[in-house]
């Protein structure tokens, strides 16, 4: 189960290149957001690209990038989809 909750959590962040904060994604997932961010902290494509601030708390949020493989003749590239936690 832990799999399929991680590619769906990674399907998602790449259907949403703009980046997408953790209590949104758990909301899209049906999912609690304390597990949605355990999940990107233990994806290996996944890694912390920037701070930003959110609504009315002055809290900092992480925005969360996840690396893509693409094949572009036959060579395999690296790209970056944000999310934002």
């Amino acid at each position: 189960m832990r799999t399929n909750a991680t590619h769906s959590v990674r399907s998602l962040l790449r259907e949403n290149p703009d980046g997408m904060d953790v209590g949104t994604i758990a909301n899209n997932l049906n999912k609690e957001p304390v597990n949605i961010r355990r999940m990107l902290k233990n994806m290996p494509d996944a890694y912390i690209d920037r701070w930003t601030h959110f609504g009315g708390t002055g809290m900092p949020s992480a925005i969360w990038c996840a690396q893509l493989n693409i094949s572009l003749g036959g060579a395999s590239r690296m790209a970056s989809a944000c999310v934002i936690s």
